[in-house]
């Protein structure tokens, strides 16, 4: 099971905590040259939450910086 996927099978509501530390994670993940990783984790939470953090637009940058 991929972190993302842990976010599709928290609960419900997509509790805070939940949508936060894979947040924190995408980021470490990132730094830590995880990208693969990284991007998808922080893919899923501009889905489920696209203001969150500007999940959205951290994500716009680190697909910039690969190009």
């Amino acid at each position: 099971m991929t972190w993302a996927d842990q976010i599709d099978n928290s609960a419900p509501e997509k509790s805070e905590e939940t949508i936060e530390t894979m947040y924190y994670r995408a980021q470490a993940l990132w730094h830590l040259g995880e990208k693969r990783t990284a991007k998808e984790i922080m893919t899923k939470l501009s889905d489920v939450q696209p203001d969150y953090r500007s999940a959205s637009l951290i994500l716009r940058d680190w697909e910039e910086s690969e190009s």
